[in-house]
This record gives structure tokens, C-alpha cells and sequence, in this order.
């Protein structure tokens, strides 16, 4: 897996992730934590290479503890030093989950006395040397005021890193924010936007705060084989051919041509007889199999889509490449046809779209009837807005789904479909893009009354989608509103974003501008 990045905004200057907790600890001053627990942690313990990280963890499936799980792979790969990392993983108190060797502690976030009951035992436990919290407002909602006391005790040295900021605090979240970082020798976020939220909004000081970009552990072509070195490499390969295609489209580049070849290759090798696709190199360095135990079919779902789309492409493609990715792509819908994520399901539909286009095999329309009455029924069965959604899924690209239905219509003529997928898209977009740009809406927080619309982060990921959605929707209808949107979210990469930087990065893997271009061009995605 490529090395994660932090960016050091006191010195603007790159260090890893790996640099960073291998640092030897200097003598950290916490005079006040003596005075409340009556322990210093001695020189020697400073210099320990054991680091706990508290945080969600598989086999639990939200996104966090994917990549914990990914980061973690990486730290014990990349580290040039014995290291050793430990776990406490986050449960709810309904929790049995089996947990691989890692995790030594687990906390219920729903009980006061366990996360007392924990701060004791890592005080206690001098193999540990640094606490590294992984925070998401969700995790500890229940018990914020036993969360901070526990912050609080730890006679460790604290680095916590926020998954959300939340702009515009109101006095108490302010409070709360100033005051477990207060306790905690750094804090690091995802992007240089709430830094600067944390800076401006929650007057935090700039030194104390690094940057590790969530979505800068993409993968290069160097090598088909390093394509495998990233718990997203499923995800690394769709969108990296989907963009390779999009460029030979536009160049005939024969790089371009290249790169399909070794995304191809690579999922060649890592599909299962079930029709699943797997990151075998991971497996293969584990005891367990972590794809029996993470969630892997919105990956598989992407894989869908980005095979299907290069089918679409069989009047400028070599042959071979087109029956490879056939190859696969039949395959796949084995594995497909029994999947229940919404999102899976939605990918899944698109990459039928595109190749039922060129390939009209009744079965495949049949199939992507199934999955799109699959999602109709998630639809109808939200209980709690008279507006309907898809479920409660906390994930990103909730594009996807309208977009889903949009292209189930188009093909089987179906009004059900056509109904869903207006008035699930209008419902987005009342979030998601509006006069002040593109705003990420990761989860069903901002479904709910008390939802705060404030910008929750940005997503290179999670705006191409949006950005696709409002193109195919205005393709469709011709609605100068998708038009307008479309505009508005296009801007955002380039610089009107939080973050005020172009996003036009012809190095990534995503090679958002190639796809920004071809949707620009009157072509969908």
C-alpha cells in the first residue's frame, strides 16, 4: 500500500505516517495529568514502539474501520522499525464480532464506567507508548462527557485524528472540540479544510494540527503487482480504467491503452469462481481473510460499472481488451445477482447500461430489472420522511442511487423508476449543491430534522459522482436547473472549494480532469 502522507503545516513540509509515530517521543509535559492521576510516564516508556489506535475495526463495516484497517496494513509494512500496533476496538454494547490478534482492548461507547474502566488499563499497560483516537462525532455521541474525561486520564501522550469537522459551532460543540484537544499532543484531519475550520471556527492553533489527505492513497501504474497494495485497490482499478478510457478516448494515447491492459490483468487475478473480487495480497498476508469479514460489495459494484463502461467503448478498442473485460464482466453478474447494498446495487446497474447498449442480451436487462426493483423496494420501505430515500447507509456517493434509476428507466421505459429518480435526486441536491458550491453529504445526517448544513468535507470522489449524476440528469430532461448545478459543482475543481485548490490532477489516479472534460463534451460516465 503507498505510504500515507501527512502534511506538516508548521513547516510545510511532508512526513509520513509512519515517520510520525515512529518519532522518538521527547519529554511530553503533563504536569497537569500528574496532578490529577499521580503517575509520570517514565523516559523509558516514552521510547516504547507499541501504539494503540482506538477506533472502529473489522469485522465491523463502516468506513472508518476499513481504513483503519488499510492504514494499519500500511504502518506495519512501510515501518523501518520494530513496530508494533495494538487495537481497542469500538463497539455499541450489541456487538460480537470475532477480532483478529491486533485488538487487545474493545470499548462499549454506550457505558461511562467502561471508558473509565480503559484509561486505567492503558495507564497500566507500559508496552503502550501513544494513543492514536480515530474520531467521528457518531462514535461517541452518547457518552461525549465520559469520551473527554477519558482523553482527560490518559497519562499517554494523545494524537487524534477527526474523520468530520463541523463548521459554525455552536458554544457547546466549540467547548467540547477545545477542550479534548486541549489533552492531546496532535491533531490531525483530512484535508486542509478543516484545518482551517479548526483554526478559524474553533480558534485551535495552527502548529498543532497535520493533514493526511483520506483520499491520497491511491494507487499508481508503476506495476500491475503494486495495484495490490491497497485495501481500495478494487476501487483504485475501476476508477483508473474508467479515466484510461476516457483519455484513449480523447488521445489515443498508448499509455492510456497500457494502463486498461494491467487494470484488467489485475482483476483477472483477483476474481473469485463466485464472481466476487477480492484483494488477495491482503488476504494472503493476514491470518484471516479480511474480504469474509469487510464489506466489499460497493467495490464490487464499481468493478461492475467500470467493466461494463469499457465495453461501451468497442468501436475504438482492441478486440482482446474487449473480450477480457466481457470475460469478467459476465462473471462478475454472478456474484452481483445476490448483493443487497444499495450502492453495489446502484454501480452494478450502470455498468449493465452501458454494456446492454452495445450488447442487448435480454437476460442482462432482466438482471438489471431485478436489481432496480432491488431498489425500489429499499425506496419505499424509508420510514421516516413522507420524501423517500434508500435506506440508511452511511457511505458516500448518494448519487449513484437516483442515478441508478434514472438509467433503469431509460432502458426498460418503466415510470416507477423515472418518479424515484427526480424526486430522490431533487431531495439530494437540496443538500448537496447549492449558490455556495458542492458540499459532501457522507451520511442520513442530513436526512434528519436536526440535520446541520454546514460543509461536512470534501470528496474528489464523492463530487465526480455528483457531478455525473446532474450530467446524465441533463442530458435526459434538459432541465436548465441540473445545467446550472452542474455548473456550480464544477467549480469545484477548480479551486472554488474549501479547500482553494485545483483539483484538476492529471497524476491521479482519478484524473479528474479527463472525466471533467468528457462531461463537459456532452458524454456521460
Amino acid at each position: 500500500m503507498k505510504n500515507m502522507m501527512v502534511y506538516d503545516r508548521s513547516n510545510a513540509r511532508e512526513i509520513s505516517y509512519t515517520d510520525l509515530i515512529n518519532t522518538e517521543i521527547p519529554d511530553y509535559n503533563i504536569t497537569s495529568r500528574e496532578s490529577r492521576i499521580n503517575k509520570k510516564t517514565s523516559d523509558s516508556d516514552h521510547r516504547l514502539s507499541e501504539i494503540l489506535f482506538i477506533t472502529s475495526y473489522p469485522p465491523s463495516k463502516c468506513s472508518i474501520a476499513k481504513y483503519a484497517y488499510n492504514l494499519i496494513e500500511s504502518l506495519v509494512d512501510k515501518s523501518g522499525n520494530p513496530l508494533s500496533i495494538k487495537v481497542c476496538a469500538l463497539e455499541t454494547g450489541e456487538s460480537e464480532y470475532q477480532y483478529p490478534d491486533e485488538v487487545r482492548y474493545t470499548l462499549d461507547t454506550t457505558s461511562a464506567e467502561e471508558y473509565a474502566k480503559l484509561a486505567k488499563a492503558i495507564n497500566e499497560d507500559n508496552r503502550i507508548s501513544r494513543v492514536v483516537i480515530q474520531h467521528e462525532f457518531g462514535f461517541f455521541r452518547e457518552q461525549e462527557t465520559a469520551f473527554f474525561y477519558f482523553i482527560y486520564a490518559l497519562s499517554k501522550p494523545v494524537v487524534i485524528a477527526f474523520h468530520s469537522v463541523l463548521p459554525r459551532p455552536g458554544n457547546q460543540l466549540k467547548s467540547f472540540i477545545r477542550n479534548i484537544t486541549d489533552y492531546c499532543e496532535s491533531i490531525l484531519v483530512m484535508s486542509h479544510s478543516p484545518a482551517s475550520i479548526l483554526i478559524n471556527d474553533y480558534g485551535l492553533t495552527e502548529q498543532k494540527i497535520s493533514v493526511i489527505a483520506h483520499n491520497n492513497h491511491l494507487v499508481p501504474y508503476s506495476a500491475e503487482s503494486s495495484l495490490a497494495e491497497s485495501g481500495c485497490a478494487l476501487d483504485d482499478n475501476s476508477f483508473a480504467m474508467i479515466a484510461s478510457c476516457v483519455r484513449f478516448s480523447e488521445t489515443y494515447d498508448p499509455e492510456s491503452l497500457e494502463k486498461i491492459k494491467r487494470c484488467l490483468g489485475f482483476l483477472k487475478e483477483r476474481i473469485l469462481p463466485s464472481g466476487r473480487f477480492v484483494n488477495s495480497k491482503i488476504i494472503k498476508s493476514r491470518a484471516y481473510d479480511p474480504d469474509n469479514i469487510a464489506d466489499l460489495d460497493d467495490p464490487n459494484g464499481r468493478v461492475v460499472w467500470s467493466l461494463g463502461y469499457l465495453t461501451s467503448f468497442i468501436d475504438i478498442l482492441p478486440n482482446d481488451i474487449i473480450l477480457k473485460a466481457r470475460s469478467l464482466f459476465r462473471k462478475s453478474l454472478i456474484h452481483i445477482e445476490t448483493v443487497n447494498s444499495s450502492r453495489a446495487i446502484a454501480f452494478a446497474i450502470k455498468g449493465l447500461y452501458y454494456y446492454y447498449t452495445v450488447y442487448k442480451n435480454p437476460r442482462d436487462l432482466n438482471l438489471l430489472k431485478t436489481l432496480a426493483n432491488r431498489l425500489v423496494k429499499i425506496y419505499s420501505e424509508e420510514p421516516e420522511k413522507e420524501e423517500g430515500w434508500f435506506g440508511d447507509s452511511p457511505e458516500f456517493c448518494n448519487s449513484i442511487l437516483p442515478e441508478a434509476m434514472l438509467y433503469s428507466w431509460l432502458l426498460t421505459n418503466e415510470s416507477i423508476y423515472k418518479e424515484i429518480a427526480i424526486s430522490s435526486f431533487n431531495i439530494l441536491l437540496h443538500s448537496a449543491v447549492n449558490e455556495e458550491g458542492i458540499k459532501e453529504v457522507p451520511d442520513r445526517s442530513w436526512f434528519q430534522d436536526d440535520y446541520n448544513e454546514g460543509h461536512l468535507g470534501e470528496s474528489s470522489f464523492d463530487s465526480v459522482c455528483t457531478v455525473m449524476t446532474l450530467s446524465k440528469f441533463y442530458e435526459t430532461f434538459g432541465d436548465k436547473e441540473y445545467s446550472e448545478k452542474m455548473e456550480t459543482a464544477l467549480s469545484w475543481f477548480a479551486e472554488e472549494n474549501q479547500l482553494h485548490r485545483n483539483n484538476n490532477n492529471p497524476d491521479s489516479s482519478l484524473t479528474i480532469n479527463y472525466l471533467m472534460y468528457r462531461i463537459k463534451s456532452g458524454h456521460g460516465i
